[in-house]
C-alpha cells in the first residue's frame, strides 16, 4: 500500500491484469468507470430515460435489484402517486443501439406530463433485495436535464439548436404549472418573454378548414398532447393522416366524451408535428387543423391568461421542435 511503481519512460511491458500506467507512468489500479446517464426522448410527450450501466459494479444479475422511485401518476392529478418499483436486475430492459454512447446499459423510460418536469425520478441499483447501502444512486427530473443542456451551450456551441429546444420545452412546462396550479413557481419565469406577451396575429399556422358541425376547439396537456374538437350531431371517424414524414402511424383519432360533449379526440403528434396538418375523415366531413391552430384561436379569444399564456409557449415549442427535429 506504501509502495509506488513507476515505469522508465524506454520501457513498453503492459501493466498486469486489473492495473495500468497513468499519465506519469504509475502503475495504478484499472478501475472500470460505470457508463451511466440520462437523455430526453420528446415525440408526443416528454419521456426521461435514465441508462444504468449494471455491469461495472460485476453484481450477480441473478440477485441484483434496481429501485426506481417517482410519481407513477403522469396525467396531471393532483393526487400524487409516488411509490418505489423493486426491479430484478435480471428482468431489466437492456439497451441496445450500436453507435449509441449507453447502448448495452439498462434502460428505464418514465413518461413526464410537462407540469411535472420538476419531479424527481431516483434510481438505485443493489446487490440484493436486502441490501441496505446501494452500489450506485442518481436522482433527475426533466428541469435538471434541460438546464444541463442549456448550461453546457453556454461554452460549447455543439449544443445551441439543442439548448434552445429545451428552453422552449421549459417554457411549456412551466406554463403547464401555472395553469394547472401544480407545483407552480411562486414568480414564473420564462426563458422566452414572448410567453406572456406575443400578440396570436404574429402566430404563423397552417390553413384549417373545418366540414363538421363544431362546437368548439381544445388541448389536452396530459403526458401526452391531444387535440380536442367538439362537435354537434353524429358522426364516426373513418380515418386519419398527417401531412409529415415522421409521425404519421402514431397519430390517433377517436370520439368521445369530455363533459358532457361530443369531441374527436386527436392524440399522437410529435413535438415536431404539433404544426403540420392533421385530417381526420369522418362520416359528417373532414376536419382539418395543426394544433398550432388550436395555440393561436386560444390566445386570441380566451379569457384566461394562464390558458393563454399555455398556448403561446406550446406554439413556441412547437416551433423550435419543427425546427430542430426537421418535421
Amino acid at each position: 500500500e506504501n509502495v509506488e511503481v513507476k515505469k522508465a519512460a524506454a520501457f513498453t511491458k503492459e501493466a498486469p491484469e486489473g492495473f495500468k500506467w497513468d499519465e506519469n507512468g504509475i502503475l495504478v489500479e484499472d478501475v472500470v468507470e460505470a457508463n451511466n446517464g440520462s437523455s430526453l426522448t420528446l415525440n408526443d410527450g416528454v419521456n426521461l430515460n435514465v441508462y444504468l450501466d449494471a455491469d461495472a459494479y460485476e453484481l450477480d444479475a441473478d440477485e441484483a435489484v434496481v429501485k426506481v422511485t417517482y410519481n407513477h401518476n403522469a396525467d396531471i392529478s393532483k393526487e400524487k402517486a409516488i411509490s418505489t418499483d423493486v426491479i430484478p436486475l435480471s428482468e431489466a430492459t437492456r439497451y441496445i443501439k450500436p453507435g449509441d454512447p449507453y447502448s448495452g446499459d439498462y434502460k428505464f423510460s418514465f413518461a413526464m406530463a410537462p407540469a411535472q418536469f420538476a419531479e424527481d425520478v431516483t434510481i438505485a441499483l443493489y446487490e440484493n433485495e436486502d441490501a441496505q447501502t446501494p452500489e450506485f444512486s442518481a436522482t433527475t427530473n426533466v428541469k435538471a436535464k434541460c438546464d444541463q443542456v442549456i448550461n453546457l451551450a453556454q461554452t460549447n456551441d455543439a449544443y445551441a439548436s439543442y439548448a434552445t429546444l429545451c428552453g422552449a420545452l421549459e417554457d411549456y412546462c412551466v406554463a403547464s404549472q401555472v395553469y394547472f396550479d401544480y407545483d407552480a413557481p411562486a414568480a414564473p419565469a420564462y426563458n422566452n418573454a414572448a410567453v406572456t406577451t406575443m400578440a396570436a396575429n404574429d402566430m404563423e399556422v397552417p390553413t384549417a378548414s373545418v366540414g363538421i358541425s363544431a362546437a368548439g376547439f381544445s388541448f389536452t396537456v396530459v403526458s401526452g398532447l391531444e387535440v380536442n374538437v367538439f362537435y354537434t350531431g353524429s358522426l364516426k371517424v373513418e380515418d386519419v393522416s398527417i401531412d409529415s414524414t415522421k409521425g404519421a402511424d402514431s397519430v390517433k383519432a377517436a370520439t368521445t366524451l369530455k363533459g358532457n360533449k361530443s369531441c374527436i379526440n386527436i392524440k399522437g403528434i410529435a413535438s415536431g408535428n404539433m404544426d403540420n396538418l392533421v385530417t381526420v375523415t369522418t362520416t359528417a366531413g373532414d376536419v382539418t387543423l395543426a394544433a398550432t391552430n388550436i395555440a393561436k384561436a386560444i390566445a386570441a379569444s380566451s379569457n384566461n391568461i394562464n390558458y393563454v399564456n399555455l398556448a403561446r409557449a406550446l406554439y413556441l415549442y412547437s416551433a423550435q421542435a419543427s425546427s430542430y427535429f426537421g418535421c
